[in-house]
């Protein structure tokens, strides 16, 4: 692989002297000041130079080349597909191959492959319904101490007021946790207006695709905002013009890290960012404070330099040949560090502020002086030289690698791993349809000047005629000059081949069929147990990749942007603090949907107290495992207030068990009063049915009183079988008229209730 040369014109270049400005120093007339800037635009333009051959001679670029044609589908051997007639000399003897009938099927199953791995990923890392991250007051433990000892020992407070050493421990704890959750809404602010998350995303579909992806931040930029006031009944419309912190995505191929970074760029001493920027964009930015007017009138003039994108385009423009404006000017932001002379050189105010302390330093102290900045190159001159907007110094970039290579600050993604698969699989599906075609038709052999075509065609069509003729009389079968042969079809054994070659894929990506909602016959466990240790095994890649992304890009991101609102005075006060920032990528998020399975078995035991839970983010939390928001159906904060005002205005609830106590006393009272009312109906037909008795043994006696008299008697002449049956109907009606009260005195007749 031969190097790219970085242009002729970031060499040190003859022009005339610029002017002075503040905090130039130009004490000589002879231009050795200027001669000086120029030697250090020469050093930083060779930094460049450096990073970008160092980065070729790693090989990563051509893998990317590789890797994007694989995703798209691209044969690298086959021009047809590329779409030009010129390719890589390293495909020249597989391009001979690729003529004729030979099969040119491109199978790619990168693509679904890699689009899968990729939505998979972002869907567990950057949510849409919670933010991945968070932010909390680091641990003191003489604070937990001291509120978990419940310390009585007074402690003069500031103002002079004495209070117990537990319950200052908790305010100050109490006062750390609002400070975090302020730092975190700040940050979150920046988050939502400059688009993130969206950044984010983009970052992971580079990974995946090309196994490394960039996010840039924080850095400064102009935030325009309109709002309309009314004042007076008078509408107006207000511009505001905010520098708030923000973070991008950037193309790996625009990155160049130090060659001595090793696999972690912060380790290396600069880095380099390209971009591309057209006539009518640098113009714009002679007009902005801080950016030399003169060197970016200069670069007008000589147009754009041939840089990596000319190289990569194929173009061929002379160095000095004038360009239009449409053409891109290739610009580079250097982070990198500086002696205080060469930020005075270049128009830094720090410098000059680090070399007033000189004379206080000795040799050592003042060959260890040094400013991160940031440099600006345009055509090998610096059209701006800034601080670093990061007091720590931090280059505002970090790498985030789908898998990880030991020295090298390059990943590897999914197209990389599944390269050898990809080209089997390729080979196998069409040595498959060169077979079929083959196979689907004979292959004729005929002897030479015996068997000739009536039509002079030798090609093999339907209805076609033959022509015959025998050389002697014993050569005067047909049979042995004209022979038709079969090639054998191997079709079954080729597939056997294919689909070696797609489980191959789901073993050299981690990426199972499975994972990706195809499942094939045989292959699904049928059981709760069996099918939750599948998916165990099958998300295990998923989450050493999410706990990549938390240490790699989530938590040193977001500790520069604590960083950055610490330093920043437009930042509040009150969410300033020492805090300590906590990815939820590889614990919350990974395991949300596994863990539905668990907040499902505690929904029912929601209102146990001991248990202390709350049973609205219990739900919440069961409802993301489906992916659902459940805030959708929730209550707002305005209706959840004007709720509560409602609630408030009503009796307060009793408590369940308290009302069961009362209902199961009511119904042992109701069952007693029936006991008694029961007892008493019982007593009362007791007695009726005593009285009744005696009613008729009284009445028995007076009747037999009566016979007893009128058998006596003889003033009549009466016999006494005619008193006996005057007797006797007496009796009986006597006997029916009892009957007929004890029916009248039964209780249930009485009371309409049982006993």
């Amino acid at each position: 692989m031969q190097p790219t040369t970085y242009p002729a014109e970031a060499a040190p270049k003859a022009r005339r002297p610029r002017k002075p400005k503040a905090g130039d120093v130009v004490a000589n007339t002879d231009g050795s000041d200027v001669q000086r800037r120029e030697i250090i635009e020469a050093r930083v333009s060779g930094l460049i130079r450096d990073a970008i051959m160092a980065r070729e001679a790693s090989g990563i670029e051509e893998i990317w080349r590789q890797d994007e044609d694989q995703y798209n589908g691209i044969d690298p051997a086959d021009p047809q597909h590329r779409g030009v007639v010129k390719v890589r000399a390293s495909a020249a003897a597989a391009r001979e191959t690729l003529t004729g009938t030979r099969a040119r099927l491109y199978l790619n199953i990168t693509e679904p492959k890699t689009d899968t791995a990729i939505a998979r990923v972002q869907e567990m890392l950057i949510p849409h319904d919670e933010q991945p991250w968070d932010i909390a007051p680091t641990p003191v433990p003489d604070l937990d101490e001291a509120i978990s000892s419940e310390d009585q020992t007074p402690v003069t407070l500031g103002d002079g007021q004495s209070v117990p050493r537990a319950a200052a421990a908790q305010a100050l704890k109490a006062k750390a946790g609002e400070k975090a959750k302020a730092m975190g809404d700040w940050i979150e602010d920046r988050f939502v207006e400059g688009s993130v998350y969206a950044q984010m995303r983009e970052v992971i579909q580079d990974a995946g695709r090309l196994g490394t992806g960039v996010l840039k931040g924080p850095f400064p930029i102009e935030m325009k905002d309109t709002k309309w006031s009314i004042e007076g009944g008078i509408s107006q419309l207000v511009k505001r013009v905010r520098i708030v912190p923000t973070s991008k995505r950037v193309r790996p191929q625009d990155c160049f890290p130090a060659p001595d970074c090793g696999d972690c760029i912060h380790d290396g001493s600069y880095f380099v960012e390209r971009d591309y920027l057209t006539a009518r964009k640098l113009r714009d930015l002679a007009g902005i404070p801080g950016y030399d007017r003169e060197a970016i009138a200069a670069a007008l003039r000589e147009g754009p330099m041939i840089g990596m994108r000319a190289r990569d385009s194929n173009r061929t423009v002379q160095q000095g040949e004038n360009i239009n404006d449409a053409m891109l000017f290739e610009v580079y932001y250097v982070y990198l560090e500086l002696p205080p002379e060469d930020l005075i050189e270049l128009g830094i105010d720090r410098g000059r502020d680090l070399e007033e302390q000189g004379p206080t330093l000795d040799d050592d102290e003042v060959q260890l002086l040094s400013v991160s900045a940031m440099c600006t190159m345009l055509n090998g001159r610096a059209i701006k030289v800034s601080l670093n907007p990061l007091e720590t110094g931090c280059f505002p970039y970090d790498f985030f690698r789908w898998k990880v290579v030991k020295d090298q600050p390059w990943g590897r993604g999914v197209p990389n791993k599944m390269g050898v698969a990809q080209r089997g699989l390729n080979a196998a599906v069409r040595a498959m349809m060169e077979n079929g075609g083959m196979s689907s038709g004979p292959q004729v052999v005929i002897r030479n000047g015996m068997v000739e075509p009536m039509d002079g065609n030798y090609g093999i069509t339907g209805r076609k005629l033959w022509k015959f003729t025998p050389r002697d009389e014993t050569q005067d079968d047909v049979n042995k000059a004209f022979a038709i042969f079969n090639i054998p079809s191997m079709q079954e054994q080729l597939m056997a081949i294919v689909k070696f070659w797609l489980e191959m894929t789901d073993i050299l990506t981690n990426l199972p069929m499975l994972l990706q909602g195809i499942a094939q016959a045989g292959t699904s466990p049928e059981t709760l147990g069996g099918m939750k240790m599948l998916m165990d095994s099958a998300t295990a890649p998923l989450r050493v990749i999410a706990k990549q992304h938390d240490d790699q890009l989530v938590i040193p991101h977001l500790r520069r942007y604590y960083d950055y609102g610490m330093q920043d005075p437009n930042v509040p006060e009150d969410c300033k603090g020492d805090h300590e920032i906590k990815a939820k990528g590889s614990t919350v998020l990974v395991q949300r949907a596994e863990a539905k399975e668990l907040l499902q078995l505690l929904i029912p035991v929601k209102d146990d107290p001991a248990l202390r839970l709350n049973p609205a983010k219990l739900l919440a939390e069961w409802a993301k495992g489906f992916g659902y928001n459940i805030s959708a159906v929730q209550y707002t904060d305005d209706e959840w207030k004007e709720e509560e005002a409602k609630r408030a205005q009503q009796p307060a609830p009793t408590d369940p068990r308290i009302e069961a106590a009362n209902i199961r006393n009511e119904g042992l009272m109701a069952v007693q009063q029936e006991r008694e009312k029961s007892a008493a109906a019982e007593r009362e037909w007791k007695a009726a049915q005593a009285e009744a008795g005696r009613v008729f043994d009284e009445a028995m006696k007076q009747i037999d009183q009566n016979i007893e008299m009128m058998r006596m008697s003889s003033s009549e002449n009466i016999s006494l079988q005619q008193i006996k049956a005057m007797l006797a109907e007496t009796a009986m009606k006597l006997r029916s008229s009892r009957d007929e009260m004890s029916l009248k005195l039964t209780p249930q007749n009485q009371s309409g209730t049982g006993i």
